[in-house]
This record gives C-alpha cells, sequence and structure tokens, in this order.
C-alpha cells in the first residue's frame, strides 16, 4: 500500500476519539483537548471530511495521521508507519466514513477584468499606504501582535481579509449613526427623552444575552451562518425602528439590535481566527 493510501485509509476522527477523548463540535470542525501540553480550551482541531488536524495551542502545528503519531508518541517517521500500517489494518479503517466533497473556495469564474483591475490598484494602494513613513506605527503595532510583514501581504491578497474589512466597516458606520441619530428619530415619532430612554435601556441587557446564549448553545453553530444571522438582524432591528411608532416593535428593535449587536463583539475577532486557521488546513 502506497503511504498516501495508508494515511487516507485511517480514519483521524476513530484515532482521536480513542487515544485523546470525546470532542466539541464547533460548525464543520470537532475540537479536542490537546493532550501534549495544558490546554484549558480545545485548541486541537480536525476538519473530518480533509481528514487532517491541527493544533492552534502551544504545538502551533498540524498534520494527517502520521504526523499526530510521530508527535504524540515520539516517534520515527519509519516507526509510525509501522504503527499506521497496524492500526489500518486493524480498527481505524475510513470505510464507514462518508466521504464529503471537499469545499471549493474557487469561482467557477473570475470576475470581470475591470473588477480585477480595481481591486489590483486597491491592494497596491493599501500596501503603499502601509509601508510607507505614515503607516509605520500601524505597521509597529499589527508587528508587536505577533503579525510579520509576509502575513500582512497575504492577508491584504486574500478576499476573505477584504470581505470582513467591508463588513466591519459598514456595521461601524451603521451604529455610529444609530447613536448620532436615535434621539431625533424618537423625537419624530412624538416620543419624549424618557419614553426614548425606556426603550434603549433594553439594547445593554440584550447583549448580555446574546453572549450569554452564545456560551450555551450556540458553540455548535458555524460561525459564518452565526454571522448572516448576525447582519441579517442589524438591518431588520432598524428597519423596526424606522417603520414605527408603537411600543412593541419599538421594544423588538431594542432586543433585536442589542442581540446582534452583543455577537458582533465575538465574531469580529472569531471570524478573523476562523479564516486565518481554515488557510493553515489548506
Amino acid at each position: 500500500m502506497q503511504l498516501k493510501q495508508l494515511i487516507d485509509s485511517v480514519d483521524l476522527v476513530k484515532l482521536f476519539e480513542r487515544t485523546v477523548g470525546q470532542p466539541a463540535t464547533q460548525g464543520r470542525w470537532l475540537l479536542f483537548h490537546c493532550p501534549c501540553h495544558a490546554d484549558q480550551y480545545p485548541s486541537l482541531a480536525i476538519v473530518p471530511e480533509r481528514n487532517r488536524w491541527r493544533c492552534f495551542g502551544r504545538c502551533n502545528t498540524g498534520g494527517d495521521a502520521l504526523d499526530w503519531l510521530q508527535l504524540r508518541q515520539g516517534i520515527s517517521f519509519d516507526e509510525a508507519r509501522m504503527e499506521l500500517a497496524r492500526l489500518s489494518s486493524a480498527w481505524l479503517t475510513t470505510h464507514s466514513r462518508p466521504q464529503v466533497q471537499p469545499r471549493m473556495d474557487s469561482l467557477s469564474e473570475p470576475p470581470p477584468r475591470q473588477w480585477q483591475e480595481a481591486a489590483r490598484r486597491m491592494i497596491d494602494l493599501a500596501e503603499e499606504k502601509l509601508w510607507s513613513a505614515m503607516g509605520e506605527r500601524t505597521r509597529d503595532w499589527l508587528h508587536r501582535r505577533g503579525l510579520d510583514d509576509a502575513t500582512l501581504r497575504e492577508a491584504l491578497h486574500s478576499p476573505a481579509f477584504w470581505l470582513l474589512a467591508l463588513s466591519f466597516t459598514l456595521y461601524a458606520f451603521a451604529t455610529a449613526a444609530l447613536w448620532a441619530h436615535v434621539m431625533p428619530v424618537f423625537a419624530s415619532k412624538g416620543m419624549d427623552e424618557l419614553q426614548a430612554t425606556a426603550v434603549l435601556v433594553w439594547i445593554g441587557p440584550a447583549q448580555v444575552l446574546g453572549r450569554l446564549l452564545y456560551a450555551l448553545v450556540g458553540r455548535g453553530i458555524s460561525l459564518r451562518r452565526l454571522g448572516v444571522a448576525v447582519l441579517l438582524g442589524m438591518p431588520m432591528s432598524l428597519l423596526l425602528l424606522a417603520g414605527s411608532s408603537r411600543a412593541v416593535p419599538l421594544l423588538l428593535f431594542a432586543l433585536l439590535f442589542g442581540l446582534a449587536n452583543g455577537l458582533v463583539t465575538i465574531l469580529r475577532g472569531a471570524l478573523v481566527v476562523l479564516s486565518a486557521q481554515e488557510q493553515m488546513f489548506e
């Protein structure tokens, strides 16, 4: 049996369940506590359809079943290959695991040439500003947080980076515009400051409730789905504010806006990390 066939024949999920323990689910990922170091929060991830693992904790490495045996048992490549062959013939074959088609990240057709040229000009401008004297302080701040120049340049050439940057910018604009104009909006509805405050005061508790619900039941939900829900919830809440002067819709606005706003603070960091982590599995 060829080495690649041998590696692919071993079900990594079964191997980890028997040697590490039962995983927690985070979207399409399975998360384990890494046994190679103190791990308060699960930092060892498996994407089952790829049959690969990665530790985002102290190990900061990943690979396939062969790499795991070498790391966990401290054995040589040849010893790990022999152990893998034994496991493959014993109980870890992948024939029972449903074969999932790999996720296709690329577009079937490239965007129009004018879009590509505009994107190239924007990337060039961003690189020019960041690596100029004007961007030195920003670059130093990013370096102190562990981002080297190669990582920064790679991010600037990633569509995911620009989409996240655009969504965060629109969110910041929407929330700033809301707080700047919310009292005049309530005044236009014939409500005084006391009545407006009685509605707006529910935004804070709703933010806390959103984070609490995520901690209790949200970890099994894909971050992408959660992000879509938040991006839909925010404009829906603003439509409720704009379209009604009655108490119930306005309270629903405060609750929905608060829930979405509370979850955004989690998603802003988590989606960036998720995007970077998925690149590591490629």
